[in-house]
């Protein structure tokens, strides 16, 4: 495997510095248990082979929905029914009136904690860029000293570690988002976003097979567990991101894993397999589509292109009426000076 600090990581011929990966797939499919293993998995690895030096953060949105649902749990929230999917955007249903056995779906909660979920995000691939004091590269180097060198940092949730490996050396950040995103266009969110802050976009889909995630989901206790029902809404709305009909910024950014989660030597094979295959898709960021000014140059350039085109295929043609004519019947030039003459 290539070592990232030998690869641009400028996002120009190279692997950018920074990596958004989307998790993708049904409830119980084991998405924040691979998303934890491949984390742990870079923490005991990803320095020790080939000098990589990589900081690892996760952002679980059922986590972040749980601590919004127990800030407002004082305060009684209206009860809104459980939509169409199940969950718009693929959690739990929350617990809006303090019992388990009553779950009911939040609207307005799951939008605020989707929110901060993306802010949390965004904050993670833009620090480095904010941080114009140095206060980080200060924590960092005490952090590294504090720690075995070649540690990597790992932040789980929210966290912002600061034990990097070699300080002044190049730092690459993969920000994981732990989230089912059944829809495309909640996966295109992502896509935006990396391309807005010029990271990389990687998506990792957990394959499953409803009735396993049935089986995982049953094992869940209290607002953990999503209902039966919207288990199997949320498998029938599902868009997958491997198909050849997905949409085209997902078709050569998706790796697929099987989800076989069944015990810790499974998770962390299946750990192992997924962060190679997201390597090998971590390259440079997204394009940014060009602006309204870009489209218009690049309008009137093809415009004048084809204007000249058009000249030039016009003289080819003019040409070959004026060679068809001259050779004729009765047009053609002789090669007799006295003929010539009479004429």
């Amino acid at each position: 495997m290539d070592d990232l600090n030998d690869i641009g990581g400028d996002g120009i011929g190279g692997r950018a510095r920074m990596c958004l990966l989307n998790m993708c797939g049904l409830p119980g499919a084991g998405k924040s248990t691979i998303a934890r293993a491949l984390a742990a998995h870079l923490n005991d690895n990803g320095t020790k082979r080939d000098g990589i030096n990589i900081r690892v953060s996760v952002v679980s949105f059922d986590d972040i929905e749980k601590q919004l649902a127990m800030q407002s749990s004082s305060s009684p929230s209206p009860q809104h029914q459980e939509d169409a999917e199940g969950r718009s955007g693929g959690g739990h249903p929350t617990v809006t009136t303090g019992s388990s056995a009553n779950l009911v779906y939040d609207a307005a909660l799951w939008r605020a904690a989707r929110k901060e979920a993306f802010s949390r995000l965004t904050a993670l691939l833009t620090e480095d860029d904010e941080d114009k004091e140095g206060k980080r590269w200060e924590r960092a180097a005490q952090a590294e000293e504090a720690t075995e060198e070649g540690m990597i940092g790992s932040d789980t949730n929210t966290g912002t570690s600061d034990g990097y490996r070699g300080v002044r050396g190049r730092r690459y950040h993969l920000v994981i988002a732990d989230d089912n995103f059944y829809y495309a266009s909640m996966r295109y969110q992502v896509h935006q976003l990396a391309r807005r802050v010029s990271a990389a976009h990687v998506q990792l889909y957990v394959e499953v097979a409803l009735e396993t995630a049935h089986l995982r989901n049953a094992l869940r206790i209290g607002t953990d567990r999503v209902p039966r029902d919207a288990l199997d809404r949320m498998a029938a709305a599902m868009e997958p991101p491997n198909l050849p009909t997905s949409r085209l910024f997902e078709r050569t950014r998706t790796a697929v894993v099987v989800a076989a989660v069944a015990g810790d030597n499974d998770t962390a094979a299946v750990a192992v397999s997924a962060w190679e295959r997201v390597y090998a898709l971590w390259g440079v960021p997204p394009p940014i589509p060009a602006t309204e000014e870009e489209r218009e140059a690049q309008r009137l350039a093809g415009s004048a292109a084809n204007a000249t085109n058009a000249v030039h295929a016009l003289d080819i043609r003019s040409r070959k009426v004026l060679s068809e004519c001259m050779t004729a019947p009765g047009m053609a030039a002789t090669t007799d000076p006295k003929e010539r003459g009479r004429a």
